[in-house]
């Protein structure tokens, strides 16, 4: 039975970081689309952009 219990918490820990993994590099891809969409947008208004590092 604690085989079961351990087996289940470890494929459960490898499915949470298997999901941090995948929302961090969504949020990241996010990230860089708002940027993009920022500079279009300074771009149409005609406005100097500042990159944050």
């Amino acid at each position: 039975m604690t085989e079961i219990k351990s087996s289940t918490r470890t494929t459960r820990e490898r499915f949470m970081a298997s999901v941090r993994d995948e929302m961090a590099a969504f949020e990241k891809r996010e990230h860089e689309l708002q940027k993009q969409a920022r500079k279009e947008r300074a771009a149409e208004l005609r406005l100097p952009v500042y990159i944050e590092s």
